[in-house]
């Protein structure tokens, strides 16, 4: 027979599905066509399952589910010519498990999705929402939101008790490009788990992620790093105000304009941009953007091109005191003998100095070791960034630790540490950066460059080095 086709086993999956308004995403999907693919080839070459728990996963699994499975397998026989045995369709058969109704999606009916999903489940849902609304500032009362997590997360209850869980293919990208996103997961996740029997694995965690990334996403406020332009322009029938609307058309939120036709020198302090049709007021002051009274396309791209300079240059600003804010020579510890030292001695060590420092408590080290528990912090980059899972810091700081040698952290080889501890209070100025940290330290290249450091200064100088390059490549914060 011919050998299992992966692109048509998957669209014989997903034809199945439909007919039975099965919903399934993408990475469901992928799963379950990898799982069918490898069963037909295992067959195929004689190898076949035992049955020894055939009658424990058949007295469990739902009559929806084994219906499925079974007309994939009976189209799947005719198809490349092979039996599928009981056992196998049973195994089978858990990769459905947790999979629900799409009119519960489509139709957002609250009603409906109380009836499926258990009361225990969206009562702690809710419960902990609120909790990880006090910690992060988010709002999470959006019932669109709310009712797919509540689903999804019934779903995998009924997996985790097969301990059948679904793998995300974007688990590393999800943890490097939004590490605050992953870490309210985790802090949900941990919440739940202590209230429920479900089990949360790395995969499971990343997408309670993509959940909240969404919301985040649809409810991601105007952008406040606007740009201040001061107008000065005649307004001869109405000019000045046409220029501000084809600059506003533009630009969008991302600047402020204030629009005038005379002006004093105090005026441009509270600016940081001069736009002007006045060719004098352009020459007197340096760093203006002359244009014309009927405003063209080149002077638009001119004051675009000079506002996207002017927006770099905050943001660097900005990092620049960040990084000089949370990173001290106190905290910072360079080429250090790992020989005889487990994962737990190097954050213990660090923790004890972030406590002489007065940035932590005694507890700090035991929430940093339930967040490791939960999902390890080390990256295949060589740096580990262990942290809390709450933000329960004094106050907000990094501490770098630099190894001779690498050691081994949850199957990663580790050269850098830096032990981050965030204050509640402080968390949305700190995790602008912490996003643009992790960005930089997902690069090989950079955790060499900065472990090689001699000093903390050398460390921060090549750190903001890379930053600036980052910001200059339009990888904003």
């Amino acid at each position: 027979m011919d050998p299992p086709n992966f692109y048509k086993i998957g669209v014989l999956t997903m034809g199945s599905t439909l007919n039975l308004n099965i919903f399934i995403n993408q990475y469901s999907l992928n799963n379950i066509v990898l799982h069918f693919a490898i069963s037909m080839e295992r067959i195929r070459q004689g190898y076949i399952l035992t049955e020894n728990d055939q009658d424990i996963l058949k007295d469990n699994l739902d009559k929806q589910e084994l219906t499925l499975t079974n007309e994939i397998t009976k189209v799947l026989a005719r198809k490349y010519d092979i039996h599928f045995p009981e056992s196998e369709i049973y195994k089978l058969a858990l990769q459905f498990v947790g999979l629900y109704d799409k009119s519960l999606i489509e139709n957002n009916n609250e009603q409906q999705v109380e009836t499926y999903v258990d009361s225990t489940i969206l009562s702690v849902l809710k419960d902990v929402l609120r909790r990880a609304e006090d910690i992060y500032l988010i709002d999470f009362e959006d019932n669109d939101f709310i009712n797919k997590l509540a689903i999804h997360l019934q779903g995998l209850f009924y997996r985790s008790q097969f301990q059948k869980f679904n793998r995300n293919s974007n688990l590393l990208d999800i943890k490097i490009s939004y590490p605050i996103i992953y870490d309210i997961s985790v802090y949900i996740a941990s919440l739940i788990q202590e209230k429920i029997d479900i089990t949360f694995n790395e995969d499971e965690i990343s997408f309670i992620a993509l959940h909240i990334g969404s919301l985040l996403e649809k409810e991601k406020a105007i952008d406040k790093n606007y740009i201040r332009v001061l107008l000065i322009a005649n307004d001869y029938h109405g000019i000045r105000d046409q220029i501000t609307k084809k600059i506003k058309n533009r630009l969008g939120s991302s600047v402020q304009i204030q629009s005038v036709s005379d002006y004093n020198d105090n005026q441009f302090f509270h600016y940081d941009l001069l736009v002007t049709t006045d060719r004098k007021v352009a020459t007197t002051y340096e760093g203006s953007v002359f244009i014309k009274p009927f405003l063209t396309d080149r002077d638009l791209i001119k004051i675009e091109k000079r506002i996207d300079v002017k927006k770099k240059q905050h943001q660097k600003d900005l990092i620049d005191k960040l990084i000089k804010r949370f990173f001290s020579e106190s905290l910072y510890f360079n080429q250090i003998d790992p020989s005889g030292l487990m994962v737990s001695d190097i954050i213990k060590h660090m923790n004890q100095m972030m406590i002489a420092e007065g940035y932590v408590d005694e507890n700090f080290f035991y929430s940093v070791q339930r967040r490791e528990k939960m999902s390890p912090t080390s990256f295949p980059s060589g740096i580990a960034v262990p942290h809390s899972v709450e933000l329960d810091a004094l106050k907000s700081g990094i501490s770098i630790l630099t190894l001779q040698e690498p050691i081994v952290w949850s199957d990663q080889e580790i050269k850098v540490v830096a032990l981050v501890a965030i204050n509640k209070k402080e968390s949305k100025k700190f995790n602008k950066f912490f996003e643009l940290f992790i960005e930089i330290v997902s690069e090989s290249y950079n955790v060499e460059q900065l472990r090689k450091s001699e000093n903390c200064d050398e460390f921060i100088t090549k750190l903001k080095i890379m930053a600036d390059e980052l910001i200059d490549k339009n990888i904003l914060i």
